[in-house]
């Protein structure tokens, strides 16, 4: 590889770490958005979770860890199935999840 490769690939992989970075750095914001959205509706994320306990799990989930320079453990892992309609209305947007593994797809609606 020649210098000119070398300093091109440099320039790549920092550009990705540039992006990745600003990524990051918009995650608190949207997690503000949807603790936001979820407080203001209470009662028909209650509705939709079906119980208190699963909406106060995915409010607390949106929580970021007590430590900040610790990776978030398990119970903070939310997944789209949790997330979708919280998600669709922040943004007022569609959400479509799709398995294609094993062919199948959910379709979450801002309310």
């Amino acid at each position: 590889m020649g210098e000119e490769e070398s300093n091109e690939d440099s320039f790549s992989v920092a550009e990705e770490w540039r992006g990745i970075q600003e990524r990051l750095e918009r995650v608190p914001f949207q997690m503000k958005l949807e603790i936001k959205e979820l407080k203001e509706h209470r009662n028909k994320y209650t509705e939709v979770y079906a119980s208190e306990d699963r909406y106060k799990y995915i409010l607390d989930g949106l929580h970021p860890p007590k430590n900040p320079s610790s990776s978030a453990p398990p119970d903070k892992w939310l997944t789209l199935s949790d997330m979708g309609h919280i998600v669709a209305s922040c943004y007022n947007r569609p959400v479509v999840e799709t398995t294609l593994d094993i062919g199948v797809s959910e379709t979450f609606f801002p309310t």
